[in-house]
């Protein structure tokens, strides 16, 4: 529940940065953003899944997939339809008013807790030197519960991939997972692709599609999705984490 305090918060013309906020004692949470607070569009809105202005004269409702604010902004907008966590209405859409059906947006729950990368999954050391993905323990590293996955450096370049077992895909599913670098040194940020395998989980070479690139990646425990949508009714889909950071030092992975 939800009580409206001011009259503002209805007046948005698609300039001016939204919140949702959780305000316990002296505690404050933000839970969600629409908009950037502080930092005024480029043009004369927001741009959404890759429609300009989007956040003027249009109506925004969250995909199925998604249950859940996040406070990243740039993220939650995306570039595209694709890794945009909105789908962009015509003005005035009523349809969606009051409700937000969801469905479960992780065909997959993975968060490392018997210690060990399970036995479903794959671990391809691809680069060949002695580093390859696992599973260590430590409460105040991980983003949940007692145990992440990690990979460190390789100097001349990782390439280490961390491979799903099979999903078998629904519509509306999406690959749900929580990442970040070790460091807060520029430079020694993560660098990762997210790809996707319709054949088979034990060659590199069957990870023909990319679905996601990050460069750079935070120092803080960062929320990424991937919709799945176009592999919908397929039974057979691998999803792989592949390291490419060159003498970085450990990326951090948890809660697929």
């Amino acid at each position: 529940e939800a009580d409206l305090t001011e009259s503002v918060i209805t007046a948005f013309n698609g300039d001016d940065a939204r919140a949702l906020i959780k305000v316990v004692g002296g505690d404050t949470t933000f839970l969600d953003y629409i908009g950037s607070f502080g930092t005024a569009p480029v043009s004369g809105a927001w741009d959404v899944a890759g429609v300009t202005d989007a956040t003027a004269n249009h109506t925004l409702t969250r995909k199925r997939a998604v249950t859940s604010g996040n406070a990243n902004w740039t993220l939650s907008a995306g570039t595209n339809t694709a890794d945009s966590e909105w789908i962009v209405h015509d003005q005035n859409t009523w349809a969606y008013l009051g409700t937000h059906t969801m469905t479960d947006p992780n065909p997959l729950s993975e968060g490392f807790e018997s210690g060990a990368i399970p036995d479903n999954w794959t671990v391809i050391n691809n680069d060949g030197n002695a580093n390859s993905w696992g599973a260590h323990g430590n409460s105040f590293y991980a983003h949940t519960g007692d145990y992440f996955a990690r990979v460190y450096l390789n100097p001349q370049g990782s390439d280490d991939w961390l491979i799903t077992p099979r999903l078998e895909v629904a519509s509306g599913d999406s690959i749900v997972f929580w990442a970040k670098s070790s460091s807060n040194s520029p430079a020694d940020l993560e660098d990762f692709n997210v790809k996707v395998s319709t054949t088979t989980n034990n060659s590199v070479t069957a990870f023909t599609a990319t679905i996601g690139s990050v460069s750079g990646a935070s120092n803080t425990w960062t929320r990424y999705a991937y919709a799945l949508e176009s592999y919908a009714g397929q039974e057979e889909v691998y999803i792989a984490l592949q390291c490419v950071t060159v003498n970085g030092f450990y990326l951090y992975v948890d809660d697929f």
